[in-house]
């Protein structure tokens, strides 16, 4: 799934590479009060998960991999099951996922883990700490900017929008019908710097294709290199001009298409953008298995 090689998680979970990260493992600040370790390279997640979770997983697992099929879900991936076993310890089972928050500057970046309820949905805030924001701080934020006669932090580009509305939709009715109710959207919202802004904007604004004989604004645009397939999200189809016909086709569906292509396709997959070119959206749904 998403060009993941064994290479891959082998070079993520190097024990050198992550002496530092090991240190700074921990619970996660859920009431799940899972294990969660972050490799060096912000690549995978690993987390614990109860006995249950895992039975009720594995029951779902065949339609789990038909839904992300799309290459559009937001649901954040789980690319391996696993169980460690020790002589004298209850057996602990662990799942393997991917990061969906691979920001470019941390400076400023705000996570928000939001549930669309405002029970007990607010983090006070504590100085010099990397905290999770939740509902109700989102909308204090708004609240504030407002008052200041300030745009809002949420500036999405239409072409995302309808995009995005219909790609949550999709998963909720998918959760919904296996019965996953508790799950958060995570999302970070990371700032960028004047002179990337002004870049992603002149991108977003220049960048349509044709696809299947229409003009369309491109959803799957990396920071950079507008119409590169290098910087391109994995799309349904896209038609491409040649001498002699329009030839349409599925990017996931080359043989030629390498594994670190798709690999750059999967980490687009959860990143969006404002139409003001200053903000990068990194959105996906999590914790529905704890």
């Amino acid at each position: 799934m998403d060009g993941i090689t064994t290479e891959m998680i082998k070079v993520s979970f190097d024990p050198e590479a992550n002496y530092k990260q090991a240190l700074k493992a921990g619970e996660s600040t859920g009431k799940s009060g899972s294990f969660f370790f972050f490799t060096h390279d912000e690549r995978f997640i690993i987390k614990t998960i109860f006995v249950d979770e895992l039975n009720a997983f594995m029951f779902d697992l065949q339609d789990y991999f038909e839904h992300l099929e799309s290459g559009k879900s937001l649901i954040s991936r789980i690319y391996g099951l696993y169980q460690v076993q020790m002589q004298g310890i209850t057996p602990i089972n662990f799942i393997l996922m991917a990061n969906t928050v691979k920001a470019q500057n941390d400076f400023g970046l705000k996570h928000y883990d939001l549930k669309g309820s405002l029970v007990a949905r607010f983090t006070r805030k504590k100085p010099n700490k990397k905290q999770t924001l939740k509902d109700g701080n989102l909308l204090t934020c708004k609240k504030y900017r407002l008052n200041r006669m300030k745009k809002g932090l949420l500036q999405f580009d239409q072409v995302y929008l309808s995009d995005l509305k219909d790609n949550i939709h999709t998963d909720s009715l998918f959760l919904r019908e296996h019965k996953y109710l508790d799950y958060s959207i995570l999302l970070a919202v990371e700032k960028i710097s004047g002179t990337d802004a002004e870049s992603l904007k002149a991108s977003l604004v220049n960048s349509s294709i044709k696809q299947n004989g229409n003009n369309l604004n491109l959803l799957s645009l990396n920071t950079t290199g507008a119409g590169n397939k290098e910087n391109l999200r994995e799309t349904p189809s896209i038609s491409v001009e040649s001498s002699n016909t329009n030839t349409v086709f599925s990017l996931h569906k080359l043989p030629q298409v390498k594994e670190n292509l798709r690999y750059k396709a999967a980490n687009n997959r959860h990143i969006f953008h404002s139409k003001c070119g200053r903000y990068r959206y990194h959105v996906s749904i999590i914790d529905y298995l704890t």
